[in-house]
């Protein structure tokens, strides 16, 4: 047959789209455990670049005093590139940075 056109069954192909699309929409409903997981574990973090007053003082040792030299530094500087750099701040020394550097990030 040259020259024929063979055309799918419309209603088939919405049909197949349909429950594709719907257990699309129950994978994105219900995550994984893995990525609660890692959801979890990013919530647990503290963004020295982002923290606030508040959240900074989650960090162990960080009254408002030292959280707010955090911010000062943070305002003069500019935010901070490496977490080491948070070894610059006033009254922040190695064990500080030792105690706190598994829930410090960028």
């Amino acid at each position: 047959m040259v020259g024929s056109v063979v055309y799918a069954n419309p209603a088939s192909y919405d049909q197949q789209y349909l429950k594709w699309k719907e257990d699309q929409s129950v994978y994105v409903k219900q995550p994984t455990q893995s990525v609660i997981k890692v959801v979890n574990q990013v919530q647990d973090k503290v963004a020295i670049n982002q923290a606030d007053l508040k959240k900074l003082q989650q960090l162990h040792g960080v009254g408002e005093k030292k959280a707010q030299a955090i911010i000062e530094y943070r305002k003069t500087h500019g935010p901070f590139k490496q977490l080491i750099e948070l070894k610059n701040v006033s009254g922040i020394g190695e064990k500080f940075f030792e105690k706190n550097k598994d829930i410090l990030v960028l």
